[in-house]
């Protein structure tokens, strides 16, 4: 069986579903991502990305759709019931991460098939493996790989979900007020 090393991750403490909103009867699961409490500060304006940044691994709409038939517990954190409400809890994360004025997230897409081919080459077995753990593993490794795009999109680039449409005419309008 393959040992799952996690990296430091600030995203690995926020629990889904997220708050869509932007208020909560819970403490506000952001603050939890600081290690002191403080807000984020840097006058940094190109921060470049590491295996300490986040990582947040995306499966665009087919993807998606395979991942939740194949390994659903994969989803499982992120609480969406479908692939809108899935759209939604990840631009309500962006949204909220950007207003707390933390460092630029870095996003990867991800598809079932390189999922799996990724377990295989693990050697990961994936009825017993942490397949949360997994993803969050084949996240980094397609950063490492590939490299990731900083997030949120720029205006007028595509979209964050795969769609091809701008941001602004996709999933920035999801954005909780």
């Amino acid at each position: 069986m393959v040992e799952v090393v996690e990296p430091d991750d600030p995203l690995a403490e926020l629990e889904g579903p997220f708050d869509l909103d932007g208020e909560s009867e819970e403490p506000d699961e952001l603050d939890d991502l600081l290690p002191d409490g403080e807000p984020f500060e840097s006058d940094d304006d190109d921060l470049p990305l590491s295996d300490s940044d986040p990582v947040l691994l995306v499966w665009p709409q087919e993807e998606y759709e395979q991942v939740d038939q194949r390994w659903p517990e994969v989803l499982e954190p992120i609480g969406a019931e479908s692939w809108d409400d899935y759209r939604r809890q990840y631009q309500a994360l962006l949204t909220r991460w950007v207003r707390r004025g933390l460092p630029p997230l870095a996003m990867v897409t991800g598809t079932a098939e390189g999922f799996g081919e990724w377990l295989t080459d693990q050697g990961a077995d994936p009825v017993s493996v942490d397949l949360v753990g997994m993803a969050e593993a084949y996240g980094h490794h397609l950063a490492d790989q590939v490299g990731a795009v900083e997030l949120p999109p720029e205006p007028g680039d595509p979209c964050w979900c795969g769609s091809g449409i701008s941001y602004e005419g996709c999933c920035q309008p999801l954005s909780p007020r």
